[in-house]
């Protein structure tokens, strides 16, 4: 089964059709179902996996569904890419954001930094006009310098063109989603007491896997939008990419029958 990612013109269509495919399945026999998003981008990743915790919740969805993600930060950071020149919602994660709407709401950008990924963050900024800017680094992580790498790849951007005070920087377990899943709520909280409903959260989660699947959490519980520039193609030797035995393998239930319904969990 084939899958079109990019529309003729760069149009990104990848998550619309992958939920169009699903919608042909039936789950009424299905117990569990589970999305291993390792090698998919949060572009169609994120689609599929609303679309079932939405079936989930509906006579004849599947009872359980689960996010699996094989987590090798440095591999990631190793994939270099050719990005599109096009700046998209993520399908059916928009949240209250429209790219260019005059709307008065105050726009708080939490992008996951990753050097490989440095020019489609710039175009996200370029493209959308937000008014604070909290990005996060890796810490702790297995290199205990890579925080400090990567911001030394983004001095221009947190010092100048972005103006990041230092105080928002966001520390972020590079390996552990519940910790990503976490801090993100914990913000647009404390934002929602103070902007009431004229503030909006706004994900983009490019980087390592683990941080892209708590950012999913967050975003499917606060239905905050996500902002990405979808991948047009990957260069990397392939020795580079190959997966290490000591991989870490990250399993969420996002829903099921030990849980109450919508309500994420982290399993050994």
């Amino acid at each position: 089964m084939s899958l079109d990612i990019l529309a003729s013109d760069n149009a990104v269509v990848g998550g619309r059709n992958a939920v169009e495919l699903l919608r042909q399945e039936r789950f009424e026999n299905v117990t569990d179902v589970l999305v291993d998003m390792s090698a998919l981008s949060i572009g169609t990743s994120f689609p599929i996996l609303r679309y079932l915790l939405e079936a989930a919740g509906q006579a004849g969805g599947p009872r359980n569904v689960h996010a699996l993600v094989v987590s090798v930060p440095a591999v990631d950071e190793r994939r270099r890419r050719v990005s599109n020149d096009v700046v998209s919602l993520v399908h059916s994660f928009h949240g209250t954001l429209r790219l260019h709407s005059q709307q008065e709401s105050a726009r708080l950008w939490i992008p996951q930094l990753s050097v490989p990924k440095m020019a489609a963050l710039d175009r996200i900024h370029a493209a959308v006009p937000f008014d604070d800017v909290c990005p996060i680094l890796p810490f702790p992580s297995k290199n205990p310098r890579a925080a400090d790498h990567v911001a030394e790849h983004f001095l221009e951007q947190l010092e100048r063109t972005w103006d990041v005070d230092a105080r928002n920087v966001i520390h972020a377990a590079e390996d552990d989603p519940i910790d990503v899943y976490r801090t993100i709520l914990d913000i647009e909280e404390q934002r929602r007491t103070v902007f009431e409903d004229r503030s909006v959260v706004v994900l983009s989660p490019v980087g390592t896997k683990a941080v892209a699947l708590g950012s999913l959490m967050a975003a499917l519980e606060r239905d905050l939008p996500v902002v990405y520039v979808e991948a047009l193609q990957y260069d990397a030797p392939p020795k580079e990419l190959q997966v290490p035995a000591d991989a870490e393998l990250l399993h969420v239930w996002l829903h099921g029958d030990a849980y109450r319904p919508h309500a994420p969990r982290v399993t050994p």
